[in-house]
């Protein structure tokens, strides 16, 4: 790991602990494992935050780390083993990081169900193409709340750590994980470079399974 992907990891993981407090946490950065009543095996997080109703066990990466998501998958599973304990995962999503740290909040069903009968206007019309970003945060604002319903942390997550960590939860197949990168990246890629292009079909494709995952969710009906 560079440098510059050092100094990221610490400046997110900051933000995050000062958010992590300000909801009532006790945080620690870096923990020493003695601080955690059980063992990770050679596993050292970068966040211990601990409450009054659950404690939190967060690691900071950026999208380029070396430890594939089944490696934290793995971690998420032994920690949730232990009652009150939780892993979460947040990713610097490199070079397209574009959201600040600030807690994220998800939109009511009423506002998804506006924002889809926009999505589904603007496919019937020759700006397909713009369709996307307003999926995407149908799409991300669903997965979020889908989370919450399970008691899951939402908060002080960008948009890849919400997918990576309902992966990690098993909340969402290796196949999902997979088609929702891809759909992040292409939202990112459509806003700030413009340099993807979409055929209608392809648009299409991306608001069924939006749609899919809403409706599996109980967000929207048939």
């Amino acid at each position: 790991m560079t440098d510059q992907h050092e100094r990221n990891e610490l400046t997110k993981a900051r933000l995050i602990a000062q958010e992590l407090e300000e909801q009532g946490y006790t945080v620690t950065l870096e923990p020493d494992p003695s601080l955690i009543p059980f063992s990770l095996t050679n596993y050292r997080p970068d966040i211990l935050a601990t409450g009054t109703q659950e404690n939190l066990i967060v690691e900071v990466r950026t999208r380029d780390d070396t430890r594939s998501i089944e490696h934290y998958r793995l971690i998420a599973e032994e920690i949730g083993k232990h009652k009150g304990w939780r892993f979460m995962l947040s990713t610097i999503d490199e070079p397209y990081q574009i959201e600040s740290a600030e807690i994220k909040h998800e939109l009511s069903n009423d506002a998804i169900s506006r924002a889809l009968a926009r999505v589904d206007a603007l496919l019937r019309s020759d700006n397909y193409e713009m369709a996307v970003p307003y999926l995407w945060t149908v799409y991300i604002s669903g997965m979020r709340s889908a989370g919450r319903q399970q008691g899951l942390p939402m908060d002080a997550t960008t948009d890849r750590s919400v997918v990576n960590y309902m992966y990690s939860m098993g909340l969402i197949s290796a196949l999902e994980y997979n088609e929702s990168i891809a759909f992040l990246s292409t939202r990112n890629k459509m806003i700030h470079t413009f340099e993807t292009s979409l055929g209608k079909n392809e648009v299409q494709r991306l608001v069924d399974f939006t749609k899919g995952k809403l409706h599996e969710w109980g967000i929207i009906g048939e």
